[in-house]
Formats: C-alpha cells, sequence, structure tokens
C-alpha cells in the first residue's frame, strides 16, 4: 500500500541541477524510482512509494519453462524402461516380488542390490515393509515392466538415512 510516510521532503541542494515537479529520480542503491510531486521553499516532495503501490494488477503470462531447483527431488519419478503387460498394477495388499538396484542420484553410488546377490526381494505393498516410494512406485507399474524409481529422501530413508545409506 501507497504510504503517507513514504512522502519526504528533501532540500534542494541534495537534488540534481534542472529538478521540477513530476520529476522522476533515482534514488538508494538500487536506483528506485521516486516522483517529485511538489516544489515550494528550497525544498522538494518526493514520493518514494513504489509506483504501482496499493494498485491491483494484472499479468498475461506465459510459462517457457520450469525447473525443479538441486539439490532435492521433490516428488516421485517413474520413469519405464520396458513395458509390462498393462494389465496386472499391484494393489495394496498384494505381494510382489522385484529385482532392484539402489544408488544414490546425485552420483550413481549403489548402495544395494538384489541382482548381485542373485536373490529376487519378495515384499507386501502398501504396510510400509519397504520405504514409502517403493510402496507407490510400483503399485504404478505392470508386471515384467522395468523401470527407475526417482526418489525424494522423504519417501525414501528421510535425512537419519538407514545402515550405509
Amino acid at each position: 500500500e501507497a504510504s503517507d510516510e513514504n512522502i519526504v521532503p528533501i532540500p534542494m541542494d541534495k537534488l540534481p541541477e534542472g529538478v521540477e515537479v513530476g520529476s522522476i529520480l533515482r534514488m538508494g542503491a538500487q536506483g528506485l524510482p521516486v516522483r517529485v510531486t511538489a516544489i515550494a521553499d528550497g525544498e522538494a516532495t518526493v514520493d518514494i512509494n513504489h509506483p504501482l503501490a496499493g494498485r491491483d494488477l494484472k499479468f498475461e503470462l506465459e510459462l517457457i519453462e520450469a525447473t525443479v531447483p538441486p539439490p532435492g527431488l521433490k516428488e516421485l519419478v517413474v520413469e519405464q524402461v520396458e513395458e509390462g503387460d498393462k494389465e496386472t498394477y499391484p494393489k495394496m495388499g498384494d505381494v510382489v516380488k522385484v529385482h532392484y538396484t539402489g544408488s544414490l542420484l546425485e552420483n550413481g553410488n549403489v548402495f544395494d542390490s538384489s541382482r548381485e546377490r542373485g536373490q529376487p526381494f519378495t515384499f507386501t505393498i502398501g504396510v510400509g515393509q519397504v520405504i514409502r516410494g517403493w510402496d507407490e512406485g510400483v503399485a504404478k507399474m505392470s508386471k515384467g515392466e522395468r523401470a527407475i524409481l526417482k526418489i525424494p529422501s522423504e519417501m525414501g530413508y528421510g535425512q537419519m538415512g538407514a545402515g550405509a545409506v
């Protein structure tokens, strides 16, 4: 909101030569625009309110691009690598068997792999046996599908981690 406190007197000898009512001056380190509203008795009255203060605005925008700021992922991303049967999707309470390789998104360092052990991992969907990112991500996959799950820390091991992670 525009404020009367932002209408201030300034001695004329502190202003550039040739200043008149209606002049727009740049003040401060940021060069903010101010307007001279009156001149009398060796003093200029300057309005330092932003020119749009107290006014309702309308913008027509076109979003050109949106990027996720590093370093953190904000939501679960499921990137399909190979298509599944597109019919058999696990539901809460279903028991699933998966092969996986877990790595850090930031540098690709592998921290766990059922493939390296040669032993698939079995768990029940939606009952908290695994990290939330798995419960939600695997539920979006159909039988036979291969995907990369990009899981934000809040849906993974959180701030505390787990084991060596």
